[in-house]
């Protein structure tokens, strides 16, 4: 009785490879008659990928007046896994923007999705009015 594997290798792209192997039985009876059994040999899945962290806004450009009220909402910040995993990190501001000087705050540093809201003891945007206001929201889990 003899073994015989068979490998093939398939290279794509970035060096992707994938491997593909058979173990051919061959058993030879008493009357010289050869019969061949195949096993395919399948190698595990590659792991799934490690997930990404997402950070979403909604909207994505809010716009305001000059007079709106301290504390308003000005738009939903969500941090979300791309696996589906559940945020259990934490949200904050960061460089370049960080929260605008004061300006805006976030409702929850220790949620999934918060509010982006105008300081509820800040200054407000009422010197800001025809102006481009920018905030720099991290998440960290």
């Amino acid at each position: 009785m003899r073994d015989l594997i068979r490998t093939a290798i398939l290279v794509l792209g970035l060096a992707v490879a994938a491997t593909v192997a058979a173990t051919v039985t061959l058993a030879v009876t008493a009357d010289n008659e050869a019969t061949a059994r195949i096993h395919h040999h399948h190698p595990p899945p590659p792991p799934p990928p490690p997930p990404n962290l997402t950070l979403s806004f909604v909207p994505q450009m809010p716009s305001i007046p000059a007079d709106t009220p301290l504390g308003t909402t000005v738009a939903t910040v969500t941090a979300a896994w791309s696996d589906g995993s559940p945020f259990t990190g934490t949200l904050g501001f960061a460089t370049p923007y960080l929260d605008d000087g004061g300006t805006f705050a976030l409702s929850c540093t220790a949620c999934a999705t918060a509010n982006l809201v105008v300081h509820p003891l800040g200054l407000g945007v009422s010197g800001d009015g025809g102006s481009v206001q920018k905030v720099t929201v991290e998440a960290v889990q």
